[in-house]
Parts: structure tokens; sequence; C-alpha cells
């Protein structure tokens, strides 16, 4: 059978009542590659055939990677289409583990990601608008799936509806097409499809009478937060009413237990009210069995984390009261196992970029607040001296650091943040989900969620020990970052060549403790502060870095660190260390010589003292006036 492409109108007269089609596309791939890209396919495919029960089932298939889209090669442009429509399509279900296929629905600027992938022998359907994952369901094991896609755009909720085999598995709202005509379909190198469809509807999509069995809660659907007490929150200053130095009330003891000297507390605390029902969030706290007033700790946790017992204990090994909570929409709802709220039946990082139809619709507002009352209910026990509390985290919990130590002011004593920053629109892997926000919805996210512009209100020392080809946090974000605070004492450190991790820097792992201890507990020395850099272009071509360090220890090395601009993805670049000399011991000199094209490369420094304390300066512009 010669393969069609129908761009024309079919009519499906049926029982009255039923929906007339427009079949804007059908390809059975029953042809060649020649044929094909006269019918408006593109990129780098191939065509196969395989039996199945005895019959033949044409697909197509990628061959290799190219530019046009990310992973994407056998792209296929058609008709823009407008209000409801459906695409059909067999799919062959995935033998390898862990590897993933996937198809992007959209136009020239606007695209949504559907992903299958088969985990360990269990078939899932994802649909991601811009970075955020979501799962969707599961499908029966089967050589070839038959999917199903039924999407409208007018509808302002959820708007697409997917079935497999002919039975519903999700309802879910593409955010990114709403309003939006859609004129092209494209398959990752890893899909193998058949039976291709297109299909124009002539009424709206009719969701199953049980939609609610296969909706995902997402932040398309309004949500009504209010402070413990059901207080409204306002539009303006979301967090200002949580910063009262209360501390939140413990529905829940889960467990108290004293071990090898110290005291271990589980609690829950009442969070948010979210359409009417509390919020309750897990917390542990950990301290010294002997009594006696002690400094505090709050430690937040990354990424897909959870409130750590471990850390709490580390902690209260070291002479602190600490505290470690869950952070809703940050944390991983499955690891999460006590904490209740609305926030554990999304999937994993979904909704975090949202500031409509209110700006409390990102799950970050959840995580914020009970970061904030982690703080308060700590501030409020009868043996932590107040005003000696340190507030650390990572990755996530450095972001929330930054945060809350912004919007606490001169409440903590010193504040210490791994990894995390603000100023994603610098320089940041978030910056592709927040350049989908338009207008008056990206102001009020950056006026109410960048961690960055909450560091301009940091008044107390602060320390950024982050790492310089951070796959989350790239120096431009960073160094904004760390420019904002207006504190005194302020410290940061890069980890060279390193992404996530602090290796490479002699004592940085354990800067942390030592940073607390002075500050919170009064021992140790000062740290040493990289107080001045300048540098000069010399005739020769090379560049002299001068460095002034304040210590009131032997400062025993001091770095630079050089990297030609030769990648724009600064996960990418490779640091080349340059060791200083010194004279004095306060002032040092660098040449970083002249077949490196110091002009045309970015650099920073590391200071380290005999105690393995270090701190370092900003990532400056070799080609730029150092500020």
């Amino acid at each position: 059978m010669k393969t069609t492409k129908i761009i024309s109108t079919l009519l499906g007269v049926m029982l009255a009542g039923t929906m007339y089609a427009e079949t804007i596309l059908t390809e059975n791939f029953e042809t060649t590659p020649e044929q094909l890209r006269k019918n408006g396919w593109s990129g780098k495919f191939k065509l196969g055939s395989e039996k199945v029960d005895g019959k033949a089932i044409n697909y197509i298939s990628g061959e290799k990677n190219n530019n046009r889209l990310p992973g994407a090669t056998a792209v296929v442009s058609f008709k823009p289409v407008t209000g409801p429509f459906k695409i059909s399509f067999k799919m062959a279900a995935l033998t390898k583990p862990l590897t993933s296929q996937f198809m992007v629905l959209g136009n020239r600027k606007n695209a949504s990601l559907f992903q299958v992938y088969d985990v360990r022998g269990s078939l899932r359907v994802i649909v991601a608008p811009g970075l955020q994952y979501s799962f969707l369901g599961k499908a029966k094991k089967a050589k070839w799936l038959q999917l199903e896609i039924e999407f409208d755009p007018d509808r302002k909720d959820v708007n697409c509806l997917i079935r497999i085999d002919g039975k519903p598995v999700a309802i879910y709202p593409l955010t990114d097409l709403q309003g939006q005509e859609v004129s092209r379909l494209a398959f990752s190198c890893d899909a193998r499809i058949a039976s291709l469809k297109i299909e124009k509807l002539s009424k709206p999509v009719q969701f199953p009478a049980d939609a609610d069995k296969y909706t995902m809660l997402l932040p398309a659907t309004p949500r009504k937060k209010c402070g413990p007490n059901g207080e409204p929150v306002p539009d303006k200053n979301i967090f200002k009413q949580f910063v009262n130095d209360r501390a939140p009330e413990i529905v829940k003891v889960i467990s108290e237990k004293k071990e090898n000297g110290l005291i271990i507390k589980e609690v829950l605390f009442k969070s948010l009210v979210i359409d009417g029902k509390p919020q309750l969030v897990y917390a542990v706290m950990a301290r010294p069995a002997a009594k006696g007033k002690y400094p505090g700790i709050v430690f937040y946790h990354g990424g897909s984390g959870f409130g750590s017992i471990k850390e709490a204990v580390k902690w209260a090994k070291r002479g602190y009261i600490a505290i470690a909570p869950d952070l809703p929409g940050i944390g991983n709802a499955k690891k999460c196992v006590h904490s209740v709220g609305v926030w554990k039946q999304l999937p994993y990082s979904t909704a975090r970029w949202y500031a409509k139809p209110n700006v409390t619709t990102s799950v970050l507002f959840d995580a914020e607040v009970a970061a904030l009352q982690a703080y308060f209910l700590l501030a409020g026990q009868p043996d932590v001296i107040k005003d000696k509390i340190g507030i650390t985290g990572v990755s996530w919990g450095g972001y929330t650091t930054t945060m809350v130590t912004g919007l606490l002011g001169a409440r903590p004593a010193a504040a210490f943040s791994i990894y995390g920053a603000g100023w994603y629109d610098e320089g940041s892997v978030f910056q592709g989900a927040l350049r989908r926000l338009k207008g008056g919805e990206r102001k009020a996210w950056f006026n109410e969620y960048d961690a960055g512009r909450k560091a301009l209100n940091i008044k107390v020392p602060f320390y950024y020990a982050v790492a310089v080809r951070d796959f989350f946090f790239w120096p431009p974000s960073v160094n904004k970052s760390y420019k904002s605070i207006k504190a005194g004492d302020k410290f940061i450190t890069y980890a060279p060549n390193r992404s996530h991790n602090l290796g490479g820097i002699d004592g940085l792992d354990k800067m942390q403790e030592k940073f607390f201890d002075y500050y919170l507990k009064g021992k140790g020395t000062p740290l040493p502060k990289v107080a001045r850099v300048t540098k000069s272009l010399d005739k020769d071509g090379s560049m002299t870095v001068d460095v002034a360090v304040n210590a009131a220890t032997k400062i025993k090395d001091v770095r630079l660190y050089f990297s030609p601009k030769d990648n724009k993805d600064w996960r990418k670049r490779k640091w080349q260390a340059i060791k200083a000399e010194t004279a004095d011991g306060k002032n040092f000199k660098i040449i970083v010589p002249a077949n490196l094209q110091p002009e045309n490369g970015n650099f920073y420094v590391v200071a380290i003292d005999e105690n393995l304390v270090s701190s370092g300066s900003p990532v400056f512009d070799g080609a730029k006036e150092l500020k």
C-alpha cells in the first residue's frame, strides 16, 4: 500500500453527538526516505519493518542526534492545527532498562515533551512541560503499544488526555501549548513509531467521567494557601507574615530517644493550610543530653532529600542543638514519609516555576515557609542560645539558606551555603524553565523566589562554598549572589574542575564546621579573607595579578585558577592552577603567562591558611576592570 499524506477534510459520519475529524496527516511508513522528505519529514532517520502476529509493522526510527531539536532526529512539519486535535500512533516498547525515547510536540516557539522510558521492565509515560518531568502512569508490558493523545489548547486547566491501548492513563495540563497552534512533531533516536495519524477534532476533548482518577495535580489547578491558622497570604511580600519569631505548633511527637549522649526527637509541625487542609511538616531535632545552653544549627536538605537524622546528629555531636526539616516541594515525597500535604501528590520537581494563578502557586512557597518555621522552632527551644544560630544547606538547601538568611535579616548569627545561590537569570540550569514565564508572572517569581534578590538583605557573616563547574549554579549567578551581600564578613571559595563537589581545595569540605565554630562558639581564629585583587597586563602579553590577604594565621598557599573562554558552557570549562609568589606573607603576586592569553579568559583566587581554612574571590573576567 502506497504511503499517503492527506490534508483534506474527511468527515466521519457516525451517530448523532459523535465527533467529526479532519485528518491532517496520516503515515504508515510503507515508503522511502526520499518520499518522506517530500511529505514534510526532516532529520536523520531510517525505515524498518517487523512482523508481529504474522502482520508487518512498518516504522520509522532515528539514527543520530542532530541540532534541530536536542536528541530528536525524525521531525515532521504539517498544517498548523488550532483547537482540539488527536495524535494516534504505535510505539515499540523498549527492551533495555533505563533507556528512553521521546516525542516533542509544538511549534517553533512553544513545545512540550512526551517521554517514554523503561525502568527494569516497568514502562512509564511522562509528559514534561519545560524542564519539569512528571510521572504519569504505567502501561502493561507489550511489544508494541497504541498511544492516543487528545489535546484541547483552548482549555485553561487540564487539557491533554493520554490513552495507552485504549485505556486512559493520564490527564494533564500542557501549559506550554495552551492557546497555541501546533505544527510539528519530533521523535528521538530511540523511538520506533508506526501508523501515525493526526486529526483535527470538531468538538472539545471528552474527558472520562472519572477524570479525577487520572488527573495529575499540578499548579494549573488553583489552590488556596493560607497561614497555619487560616491567615490569608498577600499578593506581594508573601513571606513577611512568616518572619514572626513564633515557633510553629507541634501537632505530633513521632519519637523521642536518648542515645550516645544525645537526645533525638522527631516531630510534625503545622505549616500552611491548603484548600482548608493542614499541611504537616516533619523535622528532627538532636541535642546534647547534658543540661546547658547551646548554639543552634538549622540544616536544609537538597533536592530529592529529606529531613536527615544523620545531619542533625552530626551537629549535635559537635555541641550544637540542630534541626533538619523536610522541605515540601524540594524533598522527595517518597522519602519524606511523615510529612503530610498536597505537594506529596505532585511528581518530583514539578510546580516550582510558576507564579500563576497567584504567586503562592509555586511549591517553593511551601518549602520556604517550612524552612522559616523550622528556624523559629529551633529558636524557641529553651536551651538554644537564640543569638547564636547558624543556617546551612546543600544544593536546593543552599538556595534555601540564601533565601531564609535574607528574609531573617539580623536574626541568625551566620550562614553557610553549599552550592546553592540565586540570580538564576544571570546563569543557571534553570534559565530555560524561567524563560517560559512571561511578563507579570516572571517578575512576580523573581521578586518572591529568587534567592539572589533576597541576598541583598543578608546582614550576617555568610560563606559560599561552590563548584566552579557546577551543573546547576554557574559562576555568573553565584558571583552576583555573593556581591549582593552587604555584610562585612562574607566569603566565597570555588572548588576547581568540580560539579556539585567540593574536592580540589584542601579542607574545603570541612570549612562548614570551622566557620560555625568561630562565629557561633568563638573557637578558632578569624577566617582568612582575600581583601583585594588587582591585575595589570604586561607588554609581553602576560598578566600580573596582585592579591592581598587579611589573615590572623600563616597563609600556606595562594592559587589562581585560570580558564580560557573556549566554551560558553561554564560546566565544560577547564581551570588551570597557577601558584603565587609572596614577599611578606600577606601580599602575593601571580603571573598568568602570555601563552594562556589571559585577556581572553576568566580567573579566581583561593587562599589557604596553615589550618586548611580557605577563602577566595569571585570569578573575574580577564578583559574587564575588577570590581
